[in-house]
């Protein structure tokens, strides 16, 4: 881990040569180091694209490396001697900053690749144009899911469990895309394999057989992912049968007679990373009352409900 004064040297190091005039030497440095970029990518692009047609040992594509391995060369060597590099040095002596634009550069390789080739892939399959970007509306979906909820989710647990889990997710991922992906696979399959995966990740609260979803002791009413509600802050109890489409959906209501914050005894609504998209077991409407679905257990609503109502009247006194 870097320490804090590590990462503050190296801000203030970046500051002070920000602040420094440019000379008509840095200028033409810029420029030189743009241009090497530019052609290392353009080479390697038609090295990467062409490869495979042209053949790897073909004339134009053997020019095409040299051309590419010279320029990314000679850009090391321009940012090494150069005053006012492109990526200031100081940020790379602190190995968190290194490390993360490094799996930054990875993930977007891999992003941009999979683009690419999943496009080939469906057109392969006998999709027009205007198909295949329709197919791809679920993974573009996806990519703007997760930059609206990536801050907030790295605000509440930090960075660390994010990267973690989502690397290993984007693993298991392509190593089962790498197994079971071939050309003529129906590309309904993938959208299924993909439904089911989400479903099961959604639902793996209700299979957790060694954690209880809702209980009560001495103390209160405990409820997983949101709590333990002492006897005290509970108003009212009530079994509420609500009527979704064709069947009948029994919820246990519980009223409170403060804000949250005093009524729990235990908060758990922090939750670890990876669990942050699955099933919540309750909901809280606009009147603060907890509602708790209960046609997931094994028990009937009544006798949760008259469980509950009998030891809540015990108790709160």
């Amino acid at each position: 881990m870097t320490r804090p004064d590590e990462t503050m040297r190296a801000v203030e190091a970046v500051l002070f040569a920000a602040e420094q005039p440019l000379t008509l030497a840095d200028i033409r440095g810029y420029v030189g180091e743009e241009v090497d970029v530019a052609a290392a990518l353009a080479a390697l692009s038609f090295v990467l694209i062409e490869g495979p047609a042209l053949g790897w040992t073909s004339s134009a594509v053997l020019l095409a490396a040299v051309v590419a391995l010279a320029a990314a060369a000679l850009l090391v060597r321009r940012e090494r001697a150069g005053a006012h590099p492109l990526l200031p040095k100081a940020l790379f002596e602190t190995p968190a900053f290194a490390a993360a634009n490094g799996v930054g550069f990875l993930i977007n390789f891999a992003v941009f690749g999979q683009l690419f080739l999943l496009s080939l892939f469906i057109q392969q399959g006998g999709a027009d144009a205007l198909q295949t970007g329709l197919k791809l509306i679920p993974m573009m979906a996806a990519f703007a899911v997760g930059n609206l909820t990536s801050g907030r989710i790295t605000a509440r647990v930090g960075t660390r469990p994010p990267m973690m889990y989502g690397l290993m997710a984007g693993l298991a991922m392509a190593v089962l895309m790498l197994v079971g992906l071939r050309p003529d696979t129906p590309f309904w399959l993938l959208v299924l394999a993909a439904a089911a995966a989400g479903f099961t990740y959604y639902n793996i609260p209700l299979l957790e057989a060694g954690r209880p979803t809702i209980g009560a002791n001495q103390y209160g009413i405990f409820i997983q992912a949101f709590g333990l509600i002492r006897w005290r802050a509970i108003t009212q109890i009530d079994l509420v049968e609500i009527a979704e489409r064709a069947m009948t959906v029994h919820e246990l209501q519980i009223a409170l007679n403060g804000p949250l914050g005093s009524a729990l005894v235990a908060d758990w609504r922090k939750r670890p990373a990876y669990r942050l998209l699955m099933r919540l077991p309750w909901r809280m409407d606009h009147r603060g009352v907890v509602r708790v679905n209960l046609e997931p257990f094994d028990r009937t609503p009544d006798e949760i409900h008259r469980t509950f109502l009998r030891m809540w009247r015990y108790y709160r006194s």
